[in-house]
């Protein structure tokens, strides 16, 4: 009786533990392209509740012919849903999810910013437009509305709307020299912080340039990051100790080096981190272990066509793994998208791969950056 439920003990343990390596495997990933015989490229992207991808950017229709906003939605496996374009002389750069669970995009067509709402399925709900400001970003607000940012007669604006997508307020941040804004987040205060670069302020040709505003948009502080070269910042992202994880590139070294900015919630600077071999990060996510992963293009081996470009950090930004992808032209991630199973998308585009010029690339790892 004793020996077997001894072996009975055994079998019991060696069955769960197999189970337990079964369960390690499950995470899926593929390498997709999606586009025409022309170009089609990715700028923004968001991650729905049932696990579905929204990606917006534009597709050029004909050899000739200019380029259209676009969007696409795909499951989760990387299969299109549907896709749609939503004008014409455009890009659509920044998509995001309205308080019932719709989407919300905004891009420019005809010289002018537009803002839609479709529901899951791609049916219009409502568009509005505005004057010729480029756009760089929406995100939605606490009270149910957008807020979009990007640039304006060479200044940095942040338009502030209703769910209705009605303006509510607009307001522009900059000095004498060219700015340009890319991301904008709401902050725990209420208030607003606006990212991208300026050519007025700071230490160099261009620096990262950071503003702070009150909940009505109104000035409170600024802060610029960089060197005597050129930098530019292009993602940023609230964390989870009340501070930001800014992204973009640095010519400190006399080329373009992919760079990261941690910073307080006042936006001083707690440290920097730079990595080799020459690229951009455009995009982060905060990892559940409380470091970063990040997403962007890296030349390999220095100086030929960029891969794209995955790396996972520290709370420190000190590098755990990296991992690249991309064949012999250009390749660039521009948002990285946590997936439910644990993996990650990275969306982008390709010149390597696909059926055009260039083509949307979704890339599904694992949650160690792999592909299997």
């Amino acid at each position: 009786m004793i020996r077997l439920t001894f072996y009975i003990v055994i079998f019991i343990v060696f069955v769960s533990c197999d189970s337990n390596n079964d369960g390690k495997n499950e995470i899926s990933t593929f390498s997709k392209t999606f586009g025409g015989p022309y170009t089609d490229q990715a700028y923004g992207a968001v991650g729905l509740d049932d696990g579905t991808i929204v990606i917006v950017g534009h597709s050029k229709l004909t050899p000739s012919g200019q380029f259209s906003p676009y969007i696409l939605r795909i499951t989760s496996q990387g299969d299109t849903v549907w896709s749609k374009v939503l004008g014409e002389n455009g890009t659509a750069s920044g998509v995001t999810k309205s308080s019932d669970g719709a989407i919300v995009v905004a891009f420019n067509t005809n010289g002018n910013l537009s803002i839609t709402k479709l529901e899951t399925h791609g049916q219009l709900v409502w568009q509005k437009s505005f004057g010729p400001y480029l756009v760089g970003g929406i995100s939605s607000t606490s009270d149910g509305g957008f807020v979009v940012c990007g640039d304006y007669l060479e200044d940095l604006f942040l338009l502030k709307t209703t769910s209705s997508g009605d303006s509510v307020w607009f307001h522009t941040y900059g000095g004498g020299n060219a700015e340009i804004g890319n991301s904008a987040l709401q902050t725990s205060d209420g208030g607003f912080i606006l990212m991208g670069y300026t050519r007025s302020f700071g230490a160099g040709m261009a620096d990262g340039y950071l503003v702070k505003t009150d909940a009505n948009g109104q000035f409170l502080w600024q802060k610029t990051y960089g060197t005597t070269a050129e930098d530019q910042t292009w993602g940023i992202k609230s964390t989870s100790d009340g501070g930001y994880i800014i992204t973009g590139f640095s010519e400190a070294a006399g080329y373009a080096s992919a760079y990261v900015i941690k910073t307080n919630a006042n936006g001083d600077t707690l440290w920097t981190r730079s990595y080799p071999n020459g690229g951009n990060i455009n995009t982060v996510l905060e990892t559940t272990e409380g470091g970063f992963l990040l997403g962007g293009s890296t030349r390999t081996d220095g100086f030929s066509y960029p891969d794209m470009y995955l790396v996972k950090t520290t709370a420190s930004g000190d590098t755990i793994w990296s991992r690249s992808f991309g064949g012999v032209l250009d390749e660039n991630c521009t948002r990285l998208i946590s997936a439910q199973d644990g993996g990650y998308f990275l969306i982008g585009s390709t010149a390597s791969f696909g059926s055009g010029e260039y083509d949307i690339n979704v890339i599904k790892t694992d949650n160690m950056g792999l592909l299997h």
